[in-house]
């Protein structure tokens, strides 16, 4: 992407804002969805799921999420 990667610029508060969001933000806004959507009675967690595991797919769903947006 032409992008320059310098060590220095990673105390930068947009690089960790970007972070945050990353780590944070699009894990914790997929679970809250979820959890809102189950709390409504738009949807139900299927069977052997539980919040631990909906936690986890919050994870890799946002770190997803953010790879197909580099490619």
């Amino acid at each position: 992407a032409g992008v320059a990667v310098k060590l220095e610029a990673i105390a930068d508060p947009v690089c960790l804002a970007v972070a945050a969001g990353l780590v944070i933000g699009k894990p914790l806004g997929i679970v809250l969805f979820a959890w809102l959507a189950v709390k409504t009675g738009w949807a139900s967690l299927p069977a052997g799921v539980n919040w631990r595991m909906m936690f986890a797919a919050g994870l890799l769903g946002g770190i997803g999420f953010t790879m197909s947006l580099f490619i």
